[in-house]
């Protein structure tokens, strides 16, 4: 499932160790999956009614992976992550998701935080969470979900290619250098003001 030659099947340009396949929302275990996990974050008032999930990822690392660069899923800027909780109670905003498969699965917040998830539980977090993959010692596979909202989706290069599909170097090209606000390039392509990712850190 994951090619060895395919650079869309790697989530790092620098580390082939991380590898992403995105999956066929289509196929019927990936749908019966998606579907089971944006009910329950419907019913327990996470996902608005017109929420939806856009992506769904196979993640694997082999061993010895290094971490990746802090990056956010969604752009900050969106308007969605400047709301309050709506009147009817859900929360206003699109989510990223981890779906661990085994042991010792974890995430990275940008504040070096690392969150351990149960094998077979969901962990939700805001899309505009700066985060990164963590490093592993030794094989890890899960699953990685993106919720989105009409209006707040998956941010997309030139392309039209995502995050999941093109990889780190995607997120690469659109993150700013905090400390000289030097915009990283991919391929000899500047990012927009529009498309900057800035570091901003909720969780729950």
């Amino acid at each position: 499932m994951f090619g060895e030659d395919d650079p869309n099947q790697a989530s790092s340009a620098e580390d082939s160790s991380r590898r992403m396949k995105a999956l066929d929302l289509n196929e019927t275990a990936v749908e019966t999956i998606a579907c089971r996990l944006r009910k329950t974050l419907h019913e327990n008032g996470l996902l608005r009614p017109n929420g939806f999930v856009e992506m769904v990822s196979l993640l694997r690392c082999l061993p010895r992976a290094k971490a990746q660069y802090e990056h956010e899923d969604y752009n900050p800027n969106s308007e969605s992550f400047w709301q309050d909780i709506t009147e009817d109670g859900y929360l206003p905003f699109a989510l990223s998701g981890m779906v661990a498969l085994q042991d010792g699965t974890t995430i990275t917040t940008g504040a070096g935080e690392k969150i351990s998830i149960p094998t077979y539980s969901l962990c939700v977090w805001r899309g505009d969470l700066e985060h990164r993959g963590s490093a592993y010692d030794e094989e890890n596979i899960r699953f990685h979900l993106y919720f989105s909202l009409p209006g707040c989706t998956v941010p997309r290069d030139p392309d039209n290619h995502t995050a999941v599909q093109t990889g780190e170097g995607f997120l690469k090209w659109m993150m700013m250098e905090k400390a000289n606000k030097r915009i990283y390039k991919e391929k000899g392509v500047t990012a927009s003001q529009r498309d900057l990712l800035e570091a901003r850190l909720s969780s729950y």
